[in-house]
This record gives C-alpha cells, structure tokens and sequence, in this order.
C-alpha cells in the first residue's frame, strides 16, 4: 500500500520527549557513576590516604515533585555524585 502524503511513510510512532530525556538522563548517570568507579580503581595505586571526609546527607527538600520531575532529580544527584567523587579521587592523586 502507497502511502498517501509524501511525508506518510517517514511517520513513526514515537515516545513522547519527556520519556526521551528521562532515559538521557538515565544513561547520563549511569556513565558518570561508570567512570567515577574507573577513576578510582585506575588511580588507586597512586592516591595519598583517604582523608576522613564530612558524611552530606542530602535534605529532603519537602517539595514534592511530579514522577518525572523526581525521576529526573535523583538521575541528577547520581550524576553529581559521581563528579564529587571524580573530583575527591583527582584532589588525592599524586603523580
């Protein structure tokens, strides 16, 4: 069956965007949490000793936030995270 308009046949069914970049998000903090584990077993041999560091419990902000949103958030922590982490592992490095 021929399709009737010209831009018929490149429609595809697609995922809203806000599911797009939710999964973005997803795959953004998995990478960060990837590399700031490789960045510490790589570096390990050559970092000083750990220094005690303060334990940052993150405060509920008592907002609450639409699934999305939270979604989002916690992807967004995560990636933070991971960079906190990267940046600890690089300030102990000594090459």
């Amino acid at each position: 069956m021929q399709p009737k308009y010209a831009n018929e046949a490149s429609c595809t069914v697609r995922q809203p965007v806000s599911a797009e970049v939710a999964q973005f998000a997803e795959r953004l903090a998995t990478r960060a949490r990837d590399l700031a584990e490789r960045t510490n077993g790589k570096l390990h041999s050559v970092m000083t000793s750990e220094t005690p560091r303060s334990c940052e419990v993150l405060s509920k902000d008592g907002q609450e936030y639409p699934p999305l949103f939270a979604d989002l958030r916690g992807n967004f922590v995560a990636i933070a995270g991971a960079l906190d982490s990267i940046e600890y592992a690089l300030s102990r490095t000594e090459l």
